[in-house]
């Protein structure tokens, strides 16, 4: 404020206000009187009035807003506050820096109230869905032969598509290049990882997860001789690829074949589905960022020396059609099963039955099976299907293949003649379609 003589002299506000403000508390024993609300709305519409007054009146509301007395002499803190993120809230405060009425005031509070009791609500289901998980993984660490825990997830494929430079020059920043998806997978907490790489030849549905965990099974059965009598599976809540029929009806396949006794399928919160599995991911990101990967050999050397364990890397070459050798077998009119975040398969009287619940603290698990269907020991898969699967036929677009040998001349400067007769040879495979059959 300005002295007198017309120097600079700090503001006091309590000087200020023992001179200028002196106001009471109201009847009803709250700390904010009306003229205090009607001054307050003038300031904060009008923006006028006396400078060193503006910024009382504003240090006031802050004050009001946390639910504190800024009068000398008032009363303390009423009955009528109530709490909101931690903080004692004034209700004529409230009502003032919200622009309602006190009749609203009420429902104002109880709708906030409620809020912060689901949002408490929901934090602590998410750790206890999380907590499950890593007690899952650290069982099937300490008695890998008694049990397996999996976690299956993919990556974004922007971060490596091919070929991929740390530093892109004018030339090259345009050229067309290979999309990959890279699928990951994690076992055991942390005692094996993998990654297996395709380059979008095949629909991203259930016959890749499906695929994906028998190759990880096939790896585990190959360092231990036989598999864990008990699998946890952890995956992402993506109805298209992992939580529909198809996937639950072959986990009830490999109990019905005697694969496992027991089997449980996880799924996280919607929203909240990111794991340890990320942080594969994100080491894999973070080394692509300082090293180039022209091929696809190249990106698997990348990807191994970048993350402990060393994840055992693989291109897959061909894709078995589980969906259509599965058609018929597996029950269509199943429901319930949509909303639900855990799922378990076991053999109980030579069925295998499959149940559910919401969360994994829920206590009571329920049988899925059609809602007009009464029998206790329902079933979604009545027999083993027959034969094996199909393979599928990979398919690319001829034009995306037309615009990557086009632009191969792109990367003359970076490319040597081994790199260029591996991306002749690729290009030739994909446009004839030629994959490398593997016995089911």
């Amino acid at each position: 404020m300005k002295g007198e003589q017309g120097r600079n002299v700090p503001f006091d506000e309590n000087q200020f206000r023992r001179e200028n403000v002196q106001p009471a508390p109201n009847e009803e024993g709250d700390d904010m009187v009306a003229e205090d609300v009607d001054l307050m709305n003038d300031s904060r519409e009008s923006g006028t009035g006396d400078g060193d007054r503006k910024i009382y009146i504003n240090a006031m509301i802050e004050q009001a807003e946390l639910g504190r007395n800024p009068r000398k002499g008032g009363k303390g803190p009423s009955e009528k506050r109530f709490i909101f993120n931690g903080v004692n809230i004034c209700p004529k405060a409230w009502c003032a820096v919200q622009g309602i009425s006190k009749t609203c005031f009420f429902e104002h509070r109880k709708a906030i109230q409620e809020y912060e009791v689901h949002d408490t609500t929901a934090k602590l289901s998410r750790r206890a869905e999380r907590e499950k998980y890593y007690k899952h993984g650290f069982k099937a660490k300490h008695e890998p032969k008694k049990y397996l825990s999996i976690i299956i997830d993919g990556m974004d494929q922007s971060k490596h598509n091919l070929s991929h430079f740390q530093v892109t020059t004018k030339v090259d920043s345009t050229a067309t290049r290979l999309k990959t998806h890279v699928t990951g997978v994690l076992a055991n907490c942390h005692s094996m990882a993998s990654a297996f790489l395709d380059n979008c030849e095949w629909p991203h549905d259930s016959n890749l997860t499906i695929n994906i965990l028998m190759r990880t099974l096939l790896l585990f059965q190959g360092k231990l001789d036989k598999l864990p009598p008990v699998m946890y599976l952890q995956m992402d809540n993506c109805y298209r690829e992992c939580k529909n029929k198809f996937v639950l009806g072959f986990l009830a396949i490999l109990v019905k074949m005697g694969l496992f006794r027991k089997i449980k399928l996880s799924f996280l919160m919607v929203g909240h589905t990111h794991e340890d599995i990320d942080q594969m991911f994100s080491c894999f990101s973070r080394h692509l960022a300082k090293h180039d990967a022209r091929t696809i050999p190249e990106l698997f050397a990348e990807m191994e020396s970048s993350y402990t364990p060393k994840p055992s890397c693989e291109q897959l070459r061909c894709m078995f059609d589980v969906k259509k050798w599965m058609d018929g077998y597996v029950e269509d009119k199943i429901s319930g099963h949509v909303h639900q975040q855990q799922f378990k398969f076991e053999m109980k009287n030579g069925k295998v039955l499959t149940f559910y619940k919401k969360w994994s603290t829920s206590k009571d698990w329920i049988l899925l099976k059609p809602k007009d269907n009464p029998d206790p020991e329902y079933t979604i898969v009545q027999s083993i299907p027959n034969g094996s699967p199909t393979l599928i036929k990979p398919s690319f677009d001829p034009l995306i293949l037309t615009k990557i040998t086009h632009d191969l001349v792109k990367f003359n400067a970076k490319f040597d003649d081994g790199t260029i007769n591996w991306w002749t040879t690729l290009i030739k495979n994909l446009e004839s379609g030629t994959d490398l059959p593997i016995p089911w």
